[in-house]
């Protein structure tokens, strides 16, 4: 028989920080959020599991296909400053994945500061947000 009731979203690790790259090569600028876990702690897997960061103010994407992150799939309007990931399966009842993402964005990602927000939701799970503090190094 099908699990039934619904998925529970958790996050784990540590999701709190981002930090640009290519500082000094523009081609190469980037925000890299540090890495974290989405988990389902409910009896269902999940339906529809998204990620949705939203960067600063300035830190615009050059492009939704500029944003990477394994097992997920990006999708964005460039320049909103705001990139949907999609995750390529589902989460099963009792289970994890990492997510890590990479967003390639304007020459702005040396000026401003600000967090990076997101929320991790499914179709059947009450939505879980945190925001980033950007650090550097």
């Amino acid at each position: 028989f099908a699990a039934s009731g619904l998925a529970a979203l958790t996050l784990g690790g540590n999701p709190g920080t981002w930090s640009p790259g290519g500082l000094l090569v523009p081609a190469l600028r980037r925000v890299v959020l540090s890495t974290f876990s989405v988990g389902n702690t409910g009896p269902a897997a999940t339906t529809g599991l998204q990620v949705v960061l939203t960067l600063p103010n300035g830190l615009v994407t050059a492009s939704p296909l500029e944003a990477i992150a394994p097992g997920w799939t990006a999708n964005g309007t460039t320049g909103t400053g705001v990139v949907t990931f999609t995750a390529d399966s589902q989460l099963p009842s009792g289970d994890s994945v990492n997510f890590q993402p990479t967003i390639r964005a304007a020459s702005e990602v040396v000026l401003p500061a600000g967090d990076v927000t997101f929320e991790v939701s499914a179709t059947n799970a009450t939505a879980v947000s945190g925001v980033a503090d950007r650090i550097f190094f």
